[in-house]
């Protein structure tokens, strides 16, 4: 007759016909193994832990060794950190961004100004125009926009179709009798226009470029000096 025994019975009966020191040798390999095992895991979840913080950089700064001058952050050295993994506070070091826009607006402007001084012999006068509209030209670039939206507010497209539909609108018009007669078909071919809108390329940034604009003003908004005098004199 058979008889079942479990599997605990089994070790202790194991346990107890191997000597002492065998156990006891078994018992320090055990540990010696769980401790690998332990460090193993530690060290894979390090890995992957400064990967993913590194994949997480890319994603705002682009891939290393790749110029891109659209770019609204840079790298910026690494700092200590910590970490808790398999119960132990492990230090790690953290990679570090900060915003390019500032330096990539000045990249940009003088860029600008340089091929303003080339142009100043041979077509002075683009030169001048250059020079005239280069903070208005770098706008996005300051405001730090950038993706679709940039590239679609930097094309002349979209000005350049509503245009055309003033155009065709008043193509019938031999005979312009006053300024307000052009301004009234002005608007009545922007209306036609109108019609035919679409949102634009990027529009889902459109809060991002309006929170831009009011930051930007919100430092040169000053108060009127009336109001200065009712804030600082008693009544």
């Amino acid at each position: 007759m058979r008889k079942t025994v479990s599997l605990g019975q089994a070790v202790v009966a194991s346990e107890a016909v191997l000597p002492p020191r065998v156990q006891e040798a078994l018992g320090e390999l055990v540990g010696v193994a769980r401790e690998g095992l332990l460090a193993l895991s530690v060290g894979v979840g390090l890995a992957v832990f400064a990967e993913l913080m590194e994949e997480e950089v890319d994603e705002v700064v682009g891939p290393k060794g790749r110029h891109d001058l659209e770019r609204t952050a840079v790298r910026h050295g690494h700092e200590s950190g910590e970490v808790t993994l398999g119960g132990r506070r492990l230090a790690v070091e953290r990679p570090r961004v900060r915003s390019a826009g500032r330096t990539v607006h000045g990249r940009a402007r003088e860029r600008l100004r340089a091929l303003a001084a080339d142009l100043e012999h041979s077509h002075p006068g683009a030169a001048g125009s250059l020079r005239e509209g280069l903070e208005e030209t770098l706008t996005l670039t300051r405001l730090g926009i950038s993706g679709s939206l940039k590239r679609t507010l930097e094309s002349t497209n979209p000005c350049e179709s509503m245009i055309e539909c003033v155009r065709r609108t008043s193509r019938n018009v031999k005979r312009w009798s006053s300024g307000e007669m052009a301004m009234r078909w002005t608007a009545a071919g922007m209306l036609e226009a109108e019609k035919q809108f679409r949102r634009i390329i990027g529009y889902r940034d459109l809060a991002k470029l309006a929170i831009a604009i009011e930051h930007d003003l919100a430092p040169t908004t000053l108060p009127s000096p009336i109001h200065e005098a009712a804030i600082f004199i008693p009544a």
